[in-house]
């Protein structure tokens, strides 16, 4: 990429800290996609595999990157994967703010040549791509290609989809009466938290939940993680509402002086009002106590509101609500995610091309994903 007209200029090293930021969700997970692996790494930021294990070294002697050995999806042997650590992680979210404040000139479909901040650019046009892809739109003359990256699609400001820390799941089996029945709940509570075991689908789900929802609702999708902060939900919340036209929120919390809760709570329930929004967060087991007492308060906040909700992800119970609001006053609905149904079990199986005793297995797993992808990589073995 040329730095002449946009201002945007990165290292190998810059953008691998960039990809690997987006696959972040993964670090811990039994099943990764192929992105993360040094082939699917050296594809995204565009060099040569040979050459990667010079880019990756110094960032796994520094404590940015962690290597591992994973199951990848679509592949019978486990691979080596990255992910970056608590320390990369800071780093990197560094690198894409000063990418995202970018000056960038981009050429409309229309073929119109127009100036802006690369955040503006994607929240327009590019909403739920990766920033990678993104990128690799900007031509050696320093302008993003917009009709590369829309070809088919319409130009004009769309509803917004801040979804790019949503999971691609290409394995997934339709969970039909989960999907409706969430949309369902969706529409008659005003939270809805989905429980389960770790790789029940909790994720999958509602990752096919927002994708029959996208082009009717404006969608966020946070990856909860073990170091957040209120500060840190309230940024990426910021950025949303900003994206929708309210930008008080974000001028207040980005600011660098001390979050005021008082007035964070007046301009969520103004901004959140009539905003057509569901907010999905995912691993909320990982939520600390500080950001828990926050979400009481939210949850408070979107009660009080018109057309905002919230969908939780989570292995475990999530205190932020009491048993009032699921019991009494109904603004909260709790699902438990269990398997697999027997159809969808012998549907997933033979769509791997497993032979096997469909009633045996299902006996045994229960349905259970994780259990059936474990069959999957093994099945063909000797």
């Amino acid at each position: 990429m040329s730095d002449r007209s946009t201002g945007i200029s990165l290292t190998v090293k810059e953008k691998i800290q960039l990809h690997l930021l987006e696959y972040a969700k993964f670090s811990d997970e039994y099943s990764v996609p192929p992105e993360i692996t040094q082939s699917g790494i050296s594809e995204r930021v565009g060099i040569h595999l040979k050459h990667l294990s010079q880019y990756l070294k110094p960032l796994l002697e520094g404590g940015q990157v962690e290597e591992r050995t994973a199951h990848v999806t679509g592949k019978k042997q486990r691979r080596k994967v990255y992910h970056l650590t608590s320390v990369g992680w800071v780093d990197a979210s560094k690198v894409k703010d000063l990418v995202m404040g970018s000056p960038i000139n981009y050429m409309t479909a229309s073929g119109r040549l127009r100036e802006g901040v690369l955040t503006e650019v994607m929240e327009r046009y590019t909403q739920g791509r990766r920033i990678m892809e993104v990128l690799s739109a900007i031509g050696d003359d320093g302008v993003m290609d917009i009709g590369a990256l829309v070809a088919g699609e319409a130009e004009e400001e769309r509803l917004v989809d801040h979804t790019e820390e949503a999971p691609r799941t290409p394995d997934f089996v339709d969970r039909l009466k989960e999907i409706e029945k969430i949309k369902s709940l969706l529409d008659e509570r005003k939270i809805v938290v989905i429980r389960g075991l770790a790789g029940i689908g909790k994720t999958a789900l509602a990752t096919a939940v927002c994708s029959q929802m996208r082009g009717s609702k404006n969608l966020l999708w946070h990856q909860t993680r073990k170091w957040d902060t209120p500060t840190t939900v309230l940024l990426k919340m910021g950025r949303f509402l900003r994206a929708l036209g309210s930008t008080m929120l974000y001028e207040h919390v980005s600011g660098g002086a001390a979050v005021d809760l008082g007035r964070v709570e007046i301009l969520l329930e103004k901004e959140l009002d009539q905003s057509n929004s569901v907010m999905i967060f995912d691993d909320f087991q990982y939520a600390g106590e500080e950001v828990m007492d926050f979400f009481s308060m939210l949850g408070d906040i979107v009660e009080r509101t018109e057309d905002a909700n919230l969908l939780v992800l989570s292995r475990e119970a999530v205190p932020f609500y009491d048993r009032k609001a699921v019991m009494i006053k109904k603004t909260v609905e709790e699902m438990e995610l269990t398997g697999l149904d027997f159809e969808s079990t012998k549907e997933w199986m033979e769509n791997k091309g497993v032979e096997n005793d469909f009633e045996a297995v299902y006996k045994r797993t229960g349905g259970h994903p994780l259990f059936l992808e474990l069959i999957g990589s093994y099945s063909g073995r000797s």
